[in-house]
Protein backbone atom coordinates (compact mmCIF):
# COMPACT_ATOMS: atom_id res chain seq x y z
CA UNK A 1 0.00 0.00 0.00
CA UNK A 2 1.39 3.39 -1.27
CA UNK A 3 2.15 5.73 1.66
CA UNK A 4 1.28 9.67 1.35
CA UNK A 5 3.83 12.52 1.70
CA UNK A 6 3.47 16.17 2.38
CA UNK A 7 4.03 16.49 -1.60
CA UNK A 8 1.09 14.66 -2.81
CA UNK A 9 -1.86 17.16 -3.25
CA UNK A 10 -5.05 15.94 -2.52
CA UNK A 11 -8.43 16.76 -2.72
CA UNK A 12 -10.24 16.67 0.97
CA UNK A 13 -13.57 15.24 1.32
CA UNK A 14 -15.99 14.36 3.64
CA UNK A 15 -19.07 12.15 2.62
CA UNK A 16 -21.84 10.51 3.82
CA UNK A 17 -21.73 7.04 4.82
CA UNK A 18 -17.60 7.03 4.37
CA UNK A 19 -16.60 3.98 5.00
CA UNK A 20 -19.45 2.76 2.43
CA UNK A 21 -18.34 5.84 -0.13
CA UNK A 22 -14.49 4.47 -0.12
CA UNK A 23 -15.54 0.98 -0.86
CA UNK A 24 -17.68 2.78 -3.91
CA UNK A 25 -14.74 4.09 -5.29
CA UNK A 26 -12.37 1.12 -4.71
CA UNK A 27 -14.78 -1.49 -6.15
CA UNK A 28 -17.06 0.36 -8.15
CA UNK A 29 -14.59 3.25 -9.54
CA UNK A 30 -11.44 1.71 -9.75
CA UNK A 31 -9.76 3.95 -6.80
CA UNK A 32 -6.87 2.49 -5.24
CA UNK A 33 -6.18 2.79 -1.40
CA UNK A 34 -3.03 4.71 -0.03
CA UNK A 35 -3.38 4.74 3.66
CA UNK A 36 -5.86 4.58 6.53
CA UNK A 37 -6.17 5.73 9.96
CA UNK A 38 -10.43 3.89 9.92
CA UNK A 39 -11.17 6.29 13.12
CA UNK A 40 -10.09 9.56 11.18
CA UNK A 41 -9.07 9.06 7.36
CA UNK A 42 -8.63 6.85 4.19
CA UNK A 43 -5.87 8.25 1.90
CA UNK A 44 -7.06 7.02 -1.99
CA UNK A 45 -6.03 7.87 -5.46
CA UNK A 46 -7.27 6.94 -9.02
CA UNK A 47 -5.17 5.95 -12.15
CA UNK A 48 -4.60 9.49 -13.03
CA UNK A 49 -3.11 10.45 -10.27
CA UNK A 50 -5.31 12.14 -8.40
CA UNK A 51 -5.49 12.10 -4.77
CA UNK A 52 -7.80 12.29 -1.91
CA UNK A 53 -8.38 12.50 1.26
CA UNK A 54 -11.51 11.20 3.04
CA UNK A 55 -12.11 12.07 6.13
CA UNK A 56 -14.00 9.38 8.30
CA UNK A 57 -16.85 11.68 9.64
CA UNK A 58 -20.41 11.36 9.56
CA UNK A 59 -21.79 13.73 7.44
CA UNK A 60 -25.61 14.04 6.91
CA UNK A 61 -26.18 16.98 4.17
CA UNK A 62 -23.06 16.83 2.45
CA UNK A 63 -23.10 19.09 -0.67
CA UNK A 64 -19.54 19.38 -2.24
CA UNK A 65 -19.03 17.54 -5.11
CA UNK A 66 -16.22 15.01 -5.48
CA UNK A 67 -14.15 16.51 -8.79
CA UNK A 68 -12.61 13.59 -10.59
CA UNK A 69 -10.58 14.81 -13.42
CA UNK A 70 -10.08 12.37 -16.32
CA UNK A 71 -8.48 12.39 -19.79
CA UNK A 72 -10.99 10.82 -21.44
CA UNK A 73 -14.74 11.76 -20.18
CA UNK A 74 -16.64 9.99 -22.64
CA UNK A 75 -15.08 6.23 -22.23
CA UNK A 76 -15.59 6.78 -18.87
CA UNK A 77 -19.16 7.76 -19.21
CA UNK A 78 -19.68 4.33 -21.04
CA UNK A 79 -17.92 2.23 -18.90
CA UNK A 80 -19.86 3.31 -15.36
CA UNK A 81 -22.78 3.16 -17.18
CA UNK A 82 -22.03 -0.03 -18.06
CA UNK A 83 -21.52 -0.96 -14.63
CA UNK A 84 -24.55 0.43 -13.57
CA UNK A 85 -23.69 4.01 -12.30
CA UNK A 86 -26.99 6.10 -12.17
CA UNK A 87 -25.86 9.63 -14.21
CA UNK A 88 -27.70 12.72 -13.77
CA UNK A 89 -26.78 13.60 -16.98
CA UNK A 90 -25.01 12.67 -20.16
CA UNK A 91 -21.84 14.28 -21.10
CA UNK A 92 -21.86 17.81 -21.60
CA UNK A 93 -19.18 20.42 -22.74
CA UNK A 94 -18.82 23.27 -20.21
CA UNK A 95 -16.53 26.22 -19.77
CA UNK A 96 -13.98 24.10 -18.04
CA UNK A 97 -14.05 20.95 -20.26
CA UNK A 98 -16.53 17.77 -20.84
CA UNK A 99 -18.19 16.82 -17.63
CA UNK A 100 -20.86 14.17 -16.88
CA UNK A 101 -22.63 13.88 -13.30
CA UNK A 102 -23.53 11.18 -11.01
CA UNK A 103 -24.51 10.27 -7.42
CA UNK A 104 -23.56 7.55 -5.66
CA UNK A 105 -26.27 4.63 -3.34
CA UNK A 106 -25.72 7.11 -0.38
CA UNK A 107 -26.03 10.78 -2.14
CA UNK A 108 -22.69 12.01 -2.80
CA UNK A 109 -22.21 13.95 -5.85
CA UNK A 110 -19.89 13.55 -8.10
CA UNK A 111 -18.59 15.74 -11.12
CA UNK A 112 -16.10 14.02 -14.29
CA UNK A 113 -14.28 16.04 -15.87
CA UNK A 114 -12.42 16.07 -19.00
CA UNK A 115 -10.47 19.70 -18.97
CA UNK A 116 -10.54 21.29 -22.79
CA UNK A 117 -9.02 24.17 -23.93
CA UNK A 118 -11.73 26.18 -26.19
CA UNK A 119 -9.56 29.03 -27.15
CA UNK A 120 -9.04 28.91 -31.12
CA UNK A 121 -5.29 30.89 -31.41
CA UNK A 122 -5.42 33.87 -34.19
Amino acid sequence: MMMITDEKKYQQLILKEPLKSVEFLVQTMGFEPMQADHEREVFIHDKLGNYFKLLLNQCADCQEPVLIYTDDCLSNYFELKTSGIHFTNGPQYTPQGLMVEFTDNWGNYYKILEERVYEVDQ
